[in-house]
């Protein structure tokens, strides 16, 4: 009897550590794909970002930008006048009464 519970002791005590052994290398192998997919998805995004199309695009053309940056400067300015309006919607014409010289 006393044979039978140190067998069963030395089977248990043995199967814990080999299922302890086994967990850490199963940790391992997983750790490891883990980081061949990391390294799979930067690579995937990579090439991916490098066959776009994105840097085809032409140079800013300096009339449009002086042009662009014309109107931004009117948005952005206090004394925009905005045209009369008669009842009705229609615009009126604004009579000028001195002459420029």
């Amino acid at each position: 009897m006393v044979y039978e519970t140190i067998a069963i002791l030395v089977v248990l005590v043995g199967s814990t550590a080999f299922l302890a052994r086994l967990i850490g290398h199963l940790g391992a192998i997983v750790q490891q794909g883990i980081q061949q997919l990391d390294q799979n998805i930067a690579q995937a995004i990579q090439n991916t970002v490098a066959q776009l199309p994105i840097g085809d695009f032409e140079p800013v053309n300096p009339i449009q930008a002086a042009i662009a940056q014309f109107l931004m400067n009117k948005v952005q300015s206090d004394n925009i006048a905005m045209p009369e309006r008669a009842a009705d919607g229609t615009f009126t014409a604004k009579v000028i009464t001195e002459v420029p010289e």
